[in-house]
């Protein structure tokens, strides 16, 4: 494995949940997703939480929630806030983010 990405493995690994993700979105810089078509399609990577809960008869279907950026938002706060913005759900560190879809303001609760 090369180096400096070793090194930018190992950097990530360090990272607490929350700025994990703000550095994920930080180092997308608005970048499109793979399907983007300007003025024909828009698509977006973006992160996502997802659980599923053990059952009596094995486990049970996934959740997902679109995990959203709070840049500058107290740096090693948990995934806590609850939210739903452009039809998903959404979970964030911080009452005040930002989806990664559409740029709008997401409240968490």
């Amino acid at each position: 494995m090369d180096r400096n990405r070793a090194n930018a493995l190992k950097w990530l690994r360090s990272l607490s949940d929350s700025e994990l993700v703000d550095a994920f979105y930080e180092a997308l810089g608005g970048r499109p997703g793979p399907d983007e078509r300007p003025g024909a399609c828009e698509s977006r990577l973006a992160l996502i939480h997802a659980m599923r809960e053990r059952a009596a008869d094995g486990w049970g279907g996934w959740s997902v929630e679109l995990v959203c950026p709070s840049p500058g938002f107290a740096p090693g706060s948990p995934l806590c806030q609850a939210g739903t913005h452009c039809g998903f759900p959404t979970t964030s560190s911080g009452k005040h983010s930002r989806c990664p879809f559409c740029g709008g303001d997401v409240h968490g609760s």
